[in-house]
């Protein structure tokens, strides 16, 4: 900063106040800011004033505004005295005279003519510390322009970093008494300031400090460079024995170490070229460290060559075994900021991110306020990002999850080209080994938004995301496919550990980035936050804990996992194997295949913590809608106490819980401050929940509903235009679903069986029936979840959270029984519906439940107690006993004796036609349906046999369309085996014998020979070409 005359401007204290705003130097908003940027860092700045206009110019008042860029233009043409700006982290002040400088460097200056400027008078200048802020510079890094200054042959600014790194060594030790010339007191009073000294303001009130010049006898008489000496093993550093401190600090013009890039390698030895890594050193500063993290092939010997081809500006630093690339990262980042890097960052060693691109990210960091850059794979028009269309699609849902655990929205995570500004914060954050060996790039990220110990976290302002113009996929990636769901687990546990470290830096005091409105009581439950998801997850478990002991609890289950073993055969849904579920709804049932056979075990483990995450993101939708910890606490609990109306199984109304959870989320976030992208993510997640089950797609009505409702009632008619990325949203995953099965020729079989089909899927009865029904479920449904529906009953009457994202929660929540009422089926799980808007419209009364609860009397605590817990003692106890009872569908006697014949006595390649409603037997006997068809239901109305009255006639709702592609895959697939279950009365089929499709019954008595009667079953083997009948 620039002061009058010879006077001494210290921003970091109160010198610089209303005082000089008044004097038209600046603005008091630019000193006010400026101070409190400076307090946090530390630079130094050299003025020399002389009396006179510097550069022949006046004071410019808007010099905080354009920041060191007018300085540099100061400095370059400056004629009458000497400013500039040189590091000074440590927090001392030491006053030194233009005089000093001269002892320092006598050659330089007396042969440029600085003495005399210099040495006219010791009040004639000054030096001061002056704290500026690390983490956002005014305009660009100080030393960046003066770096600039030196490459154009700028002696002054070289002699003055160097002055600088001598002084600021020269003050450490003054700091800590190591000579003679220490600080100095008066014990008898103050001592007064003489010419070149400066009032120490940190000293107690009523007594003076004053601190000297260093003495010209501990000063070095020449300042130089150190020479690279890199050197591999365990850890590559520099060598500096026998240096002095000040020269430690010192680095001449092509020394300094302005950039440091590391490159993780294992087992790279056949793709490391040097001369992909050379544009990198095209700047003076830089220095490449590669790291082999215990590489297993040639690629140490490579790295040698590397290095030894591109010059003393690339190191090498040898693990001594494989630790992963996040370790391998971690150290040579440490390792970067050991070297004394203002910027380091770390590339991949298969340059899928080329060298020129991270030069580009390295330069759009410096030339920002921002603390950390990341390069991002957006192929725009005009970009070459060459991705193979599966790994870009799992990135987006990667992506997606890790914006929900940092709670930023970061569009690439993983794209291994990243920048930072060396600052205590990253050196921090770099000082435990991550948690995860692949997705540790959002560990970083959330450790540098948490903070550290006496260091505020990064803001979302701070860090930047540059689009690439050029990235190329490269072959023989490190990540295969197969380690996409080890992402997924690496993701969980980074979600903890981050949660951890708020935790701990909550109960610091340090997390002020959210400020909570629980009470202050609040605060010291934080450390009980650690326990909150492992209870949760004990809990989910416990309460789902019947399936891992009877296997498949519901016949849907059975259903879906023979369809999706056919998906993964290769069979088109829909054309070669159908059902009326749209299609993301078999996609988690896959994992009943993936090990050979069929087992319901893995699907029942993904259902827990398909559970879990529900909760998760109900709690942070609460957290955002209300600002109360306690209310995003509770919202998992009560998706626990609202689910209890079914038994655990794993249905598409759970599954769709997920991503309709994810829209409230994302819906809350664009009601309370969000953009239009949170709108556009609120319309994807409801596209997503109606391709699991379309009655999900209600949400997009309530939230429509909630934006026609507050533009008309606030005339704000601009907020119609909302509806467009919602809608759009919505459209997005049902385009990419059409496009997809246009691509394979069965466009027209999915809209018959996800869209036409539904429209009739209806009850054969009437409204009377539909009402006995209704009379029976409602009761039982609502009152297995009575806490979250009195709960959410009170937050619709009696509000206590108002605003746009209430309406649409509570038009969510309503609305949604128009849903569970459609078609008159009332099945106990289509109340699962009601989980996630239920849950959120419940959490802030049980937020004010919970701070209410030491007032309440005893019996009324009791009364809550037991509605919480009875009914999930009811289902566990249910589940276990009609499980012990043999009362689940891989429990019944004639399905598993049936199944065990057909096991026996025929081959794993023979495929079925079973007539019935029982996909279990498919699962038992471990063989596939050999027809479209798992069930034949839909060639009776697709009715559940179990739910129809005795002696209904059924010929009135025959499908003879169903019926003739039935026998179209009879005999285009040969298909060996033809089983009847009406006799045997499996799942009540004896309500729907064969004779009801007369053209079924004909084609069977023709084409097969009845083998084998089991337990009232009959199955039938096809005749052999020109046989007759037995």
């Amino acid at each position: 900063m620039i002061g009058r005359d010879h006077e001494s401007v210290d921003v970091a204290g109160e010198a610089l106040g209303d005082p000089f705003a008044r004097q038209g130097l600046f603005r008091i908003e630019e000193v006010r800011r400026f101070r409190k940027r400076c307090r946090r860092g530390g630079r130094l700045l050299v003025v020399q004033r002389n009396r006179q206009r510097v550069g022949g110019q006046s004071p410019p008042a808007d010099l905080v505004a354009h920041g060191v860029a007018r300085l540099a233009q100061i400095v370059q043409g400056n004629e009458e005295g000497p400013v500039g700006l040189v590091p000074g982290p440590d927090r001392g002040h030491v006053p030194l005279h233009a005089s000093d400088l001269v002892g320092a460097h006598p050659v330089e200056f007396a042969g440029q003519g600085w003495s005399e400027r210099l040495c006219a008078g010791k009040a004639r200048g000054s030096v001061e510390r002056l704290h500026h802020h690390q983490h956002r510079s005014v305009a660009a890094d100080p030393l960046d322009q003066l770096l600039d200054l030196l490459h154009r042959g700028n002696v002054f600014g070289q002699q003055f970093l160097e002055a600088g790194a001598y002084f600021q060594t020269r003050g450490q030790l003054h700091a800590h008494g190591h000579h003679k010339g220490g600080n100095q007191q008066d014990r008898n009073g103050p001592v007064e300031a003489r010419p070149g000294q400066r009032r120490d303001h940190s000293a107690p009130q009523g007594r003076s400090v004053h601190r000297r010049s260093v003495p010209q006898a501990l000063r070095p008489k020449r300042l130089f460079a150190l020479p690279a000496a890199p050197v591999s093993g365990p850890r590559a550093r520099r060598s500096t024995e026998g240096i002095s401190p000040a020269s430690r600090i010192v680095m001449a013009e092509d020394e300094m170490v302005e950039l440091v890039i590391v490159v993780p390698c294992f087992n790279e030895g056949r793709r490391l070229r040097a001369q992909g890594f050379r544009p990198l050193l095209s700047h003076p500063g830089t220095r490449i460290l590669f790291v082999d993290d215990g590489s297993r092939d040639d690629t140490r010997e490579v790295l040698a060559s590397v290095c030894a081809q591109l010059g003393p500006g690339a190191l090498r630093l040898d693990l001594p075994r494989n630790q992963g690339k996040a370790e391998a990262v971690r150290q040579g980042l440490l390792e970067a900021l050991q070297m004394g890097a203002r910027m380091v960052g770390f590339l991949d060693a298969d340059l899928a991110t080329p060298a020129e691109e991270m030069l580009r990210l390295v330069s759009t960091l410096r030339s920002s306020r921002a603390q950390a850059a990341f390069a991002a794979r957006v192929a725009l028009l005009g970009t070459t990002i060459e991705r193979h269309a599966t790994r870009h699609y799992l990135g987006r849902v990667f992506a997606t999850a890790a914006s929900l655990i940092l709670d930023l929205r970061v569009y690439d995570t993983q794209c291994g080209a990243k920048a930072f500004h060396a600052t205590p914060l990253l050196a921090a954050a770099l000082e435990e080994p991550f948690h995860a060996r692949w997705a540790f790039d959002v560990e970083l990220i959330g450790r540098l938004l948490a903070g550290a110990p006496g260091i505020p976290g990064l803001q979302a302002t701070d860090l930047l995301e540059m689009p690439l113009r050029t990235w190329t996929d490269v072959p023989e990636s490190k990540l295969r496919f197969m380690q996409f769901p080890r992402l997924g687990i690496e993701l969980a546990r980074i979600h903890f550990a981050l949660g951890r470290r708020r935790a701990s830096a909550a109960a610091r005091g340090q997390a002020g980035k959210v400020a909570l409105t629980d009470p202050p009581a609040a605060a010291g439950r934080a450390p009980r936050q650690l326990w909150a998801v492992p209870a949760l997850l004990a809990a989910i478990v416990a309460l789902r804990s019947a399936g891992f002991v009877f296997g498949v609890l519901n016949i849907d289950e059975s259903d879906f996992a023979v369809i999706a073993k056919r998906m993964l055969q290769g069979a088109v849904p829909f054309a070669e194997i159908a059902d009326i579920k749209p299609p993301l709804a078999y996609l988690p049932f896959t994992s009943a295949a993936l090990f050979g056979g069929l087992s319901i075990l893995p699907v029942h483990i993904l259902g827990v913590f398909w559970v879990l995450a529900t909760c998760l993101v109900l709690g942070r939708a609460a957290r955002r809608l209300t600002g109360s910890q306690v209310a995003a606490a509770a919202a998992p609990w009560l998706a626990l106490l609202a689910s209890q109306c079914e038994l655990p199984s794993v249905s598409t109304e759970l599954l769709m819980a997920l991503p309709a959870a994810g829209a409230l989320l994302f819906h809350v976030r664009a009601e309370t401050g969000g953009s239009l992208a949170d709108v556009l993510l609120a319309g994807v997640c409801i596209g997503g929940a109606s391709l699991i089950r379309q009655q999900a797609g209600i949400l997009l009505a309530a939230f429509g509903l909630a934006l026609c409702w507050h533009a008309l009632r606030n005339g704000d008619h601009r907020r119609l235009l909302r509806l467009l990325p919602l809608t759009a949203g919505f459209a997005l995953p049902w385009a990419l679903t059409v496009m997809a099965f246009a691509k394979v020729g069965a466009l027209s079989e999915f809209w018959d069986w996800v869209v036409a089909r539904n429209v009739h899927y209806g009850a054969p009865s009437g409204p009377r029936d539909a009402f006995l029904l209704a009379a029976q479920a409602v009761p039982l449904c609502v009152g297995s979840a009575i806490v979250p529906w009195v709960l959410a009953t009170r937050e619709t009457i009696r509000p206590t959270v108002r605003g746009p994202a209430r309406t649409g929660l509570v038009l969510a929540l309503w609305l949604t029984w128009i849903s569970v009422s459609v078609g008159g089926r009332f099945y106990e799980h289509y109340f699962l519906q009601f989980v996630a808007p239920l849950a959120l419209l419940a959490s802030p009364q049980a937020a004010a439940l919970v701070q209410s609860w030491p007032a309440f009397p005893r019996a009324r605590r009791a009364l809550v107690v037991l509605a919480c817990v009875f009914p999930a003692l009811i289902v566990v106890s249910y589940s276990f006993g009609r499980g012990i009872a043999g009362r689940y569908p891989d429990q019944e006697p004639h399905a598993r004796a049936l199944a065990g014949w057909l096991a026996r006595n025929t081959t794993a390649e023979e495929r079925l036609f079973i007539w019935g409603h029982y996909s279990p037997i498919y699962f038992l006997a471990g063989r596939l349906p050999g027809t479209r068809y798992v069930t034949t239901s839909v060639h009776v109305g697709n009715f559940d046999p179990a739910h129809l009255p005795d002696g209904i006639d059924l010929a009135a709702f025959r499908s003879d369309r169903d019926v003739a592609f039935t026998l179209r895959d009879l005999e285009t697939n040969r298909v060996p085996i033809f089983v009847d279950t009406a006799p045997a009365g499996i799942h009540h089929w004896e309500r729907v014998p064969l004779s009801v499709v007369p053209a079924l019954d004909r084609y069977l008595h023709e084409h097969y020979a009845l083998v084998a009667d089991v337990e009232g079953s009959r199955v039938y083997r096809r005749l052999s070409h020109g046989a007759g009948r037995p």
